[in-house]
Formats: structure tokens, C-alpha cells, sequence
């Protein structure tokens, strides 16, 4: 069984409680943004910070999906359309 080291970052549990709590702050009118001089840049989305947190590699990610779709269209058998009821 191939191995998706990116994928398995995104464990559901995690990135479950993570998310609800971004919505959350979200709900409050409450945002994370970067500081610097006296400005506030709020430009990376929660997706982008979720990633960084977890340290998820998006150009891996996606190679890693590919792969997925991949192994999951050879694995698929040809339906006899004949025998099916």
C-alpha cells in the first residue's frame, strides 16, 4: 500500500477541531492576522494557516492526490454490463 505522508497530516480529527475553532473566531468577529509596523495584514486564509500549523507541503498534497485518483482508476475493475440485474 503506497505511502501518502502529506495526506496522513490531515489527520480528520485535527484539522476538524482546528477549523471549528477558526469558524468560531470567525463568529466572534475575530481574525488572525499578522502584525508589523503598527498594521495588520490578514491576507492568509485559515486554509493557509491550517497547512503551516501542520506542516503540510501543498505541492506534495496535491502530487499525493494524484496518485490517489491514480491507483483508485487502476484499481477499478470493467463492469459486464450483461450481468449485472
Amino acid at each position: 500500500m503506497p505511502s501518502y505522508p502529506e495526506s496522513d497530516k490531515l489527520l480528520p480529527s485535527d484539522v476538524t477541531a482546528i477549523n471549528q475553532f477558526i469558524e468560531w473566531l470567525e463568529e466572534q468577529d475575530m481574525f488572525i492576522c499578522d502584525h508589523d509596523d503598527n498594521q495588520y495584514n490578514c491576507r492568509r486564509t485559515s486554509e493557509d494557516l491550517l497547512y503551516e500549523y501542520l506542516g503540510v507541503n501543498r505541492k506534495k498534497l496535491e502530487a499525493e492526490r494524484r496518485q490517489m485518483l491514480e491507483a483508485n482508476r487502476k484499481a477499478q475493475l470493467p463492469i459486464d454490463m450483461e450481468k449485472l440485474p
